[in-house]
């Protein structure tokens, strides 16, 4: 996924509902950017959403990101 494709997500092209499932595309995108910048613009995204999530819902976010990769 691009970065493209994560603010096409964020406009209301997409199934994101909520801050929570934003964070966590955001993440994802930093943990497969196949390239540092894609990774810093990623990043900057998911730091910004983050304010928006709360401690358990970011904890959440990244168990079930594990849990994603893990299965891929």
């Amino acid at each position: 996924m691009t970065i493209q494709t994560f603010t096409e997500s964020i406009s209301g092209t997409s199934q994101l509902k909520n801050s929570f499932d934003a964070y966590k595309l955001a993440l994802k995108l930093c943990i497969t950017a196949p390239d540092e910048i894609r990774y810093n613009q990623a990043l900057k995204i998911a730091e910004k959403l983050e304010q928006q999530v709360s401690k358990t819902g970011i904890e959440q976010a990244r168990r079930e990101i594990e849990e994603e990769l893990s299965n891929d």
